[in-house]
């Protein structure tokens, strides 16, 4: 290592590290330097550095994990072990119980109901750590949950949100929120089908976590990955926990190396399903109105 170095890099480098990895890391960089003067300064600016953005961030810092539909989320259990090891962060796993596909699709009154329970969590959640600021990791439908929370209940304030899965509307106006979040991170799964499958299925989804938002309020992150292959520790351990505990983002080789769309992905993209479930719809209605006409007169 050259004697002269960045240490806003080596700072970097060491929050990406387990709090337990931390510090033999930092030794080990340190004894790379040949010159004593500079090892001791380089010493006194990380560890300064280091110090006042631990306490600037994690000492008041809670991390809200909300999970997708049809699944037990034991990657909310994974991220919170992880984080576990950095003192000073509060973890909070929320659910709103097992939310079948059929409810999924139905676009009226079923969403709601996650929706509220959710909402009651994070207030809960706050109310108990007012001081704190707040970090979202959303997955799926958990992304849904929480544009309908930013875009009406304008008393959430969220630091830090961090999507993957995502099948908010590719239209979602980030601009246009009563408190947008100072950093929103969309991790973008280039092989994954269901944001687009919501999105030509039923109403109010998009995909936007299969071809990002493009949008100068979100950060995309593309990588070669499906619906939950995101939840992985060496994921985790790579490019979550740096943006989560001090605003990293870790940049992704996959973004400028991906190829365009699969054959796949493309013909769903376009697929008109919505268009032929309500003609299909329609057709047994009016059908069904004249069978009853017929038999009652």
């Amino acid at each position: 290592m050259s004697d002269f170095i960045n240490t806003d890099n080596l700072l970097n480098q060491v929050l990406s590290l387990p709090a337990q990895s931390q510090l033999e890391y930092l030794k080990a960089q340190l004894a790379l330097i040949n010159d004593p003067f500079e090892r001791e300064k380089v010493e006194t600016l990380v560890v300064l550095a280091f110090t006042l953005g631990q306490s600037n961030t994690s000492q008041n810092q809670i991390v809200i994990l909300i999970h997708g539909i049809r699944t037990n989320a034991a990657w909310q259990e994974r991220v919170a072990q992880e984080l576990s090891q950095t003192s000073n962060i509060k973890v909070f796993p929320v659910g709103y119980g097992y939310f079948d596909a059929i409810r999924f699709w139905f676009p009226f009154y079923f969403r709601n109901k996650p929706i509220e329970r959710v909402l009651r969590e994070i207030r809960g959640i706050v109310a108990a750590n007012r001081t704190a600021k707040i970090a979202v990791v959303a997955h799926s439908f958990g992304t849904y949950i929480v544009s309908r929370i930013l875009a009406e209940q304008p008393d959430i304030i969220i630091n830090r949100l961090l999507l993957c899965g995502s099948i908010i509307n590719d239209e979602y106006r980030w601009d246009l929120l009563p408190k947008i979040p100072p950093s929103v991170l969309n991790d973008v799964g280039t092989d994954d089908l269901w944001p687009v499958a919501a999105k030509v299925s039923t109403w109010g989804f998009g995909s936007s976590g299969t071809f990002g938002f493009k949008t100068y309020n979100v950060q995309d992150r593309f990588h070669k990955l499906g619906h939950s292959d995101f939840f992985s520790l060496n994921h985790i351990r790579q490019y979550w926990l740096p943006y989560i505990l001090s605003g990293q983002i870790v940049k992704s080789s996959w973004g400028a190396e991906r190829p365009p769309a699969s054959t796949a992905v493309s013909v769903l993209s376009i697929a008109p399903v919505k268009t032929l479930a309500s003609i299909i719809v329609a057709a047994i209605g009016y059908g069904g109105f004249i069978l009853y006409r017929f038999a009652f007169n």
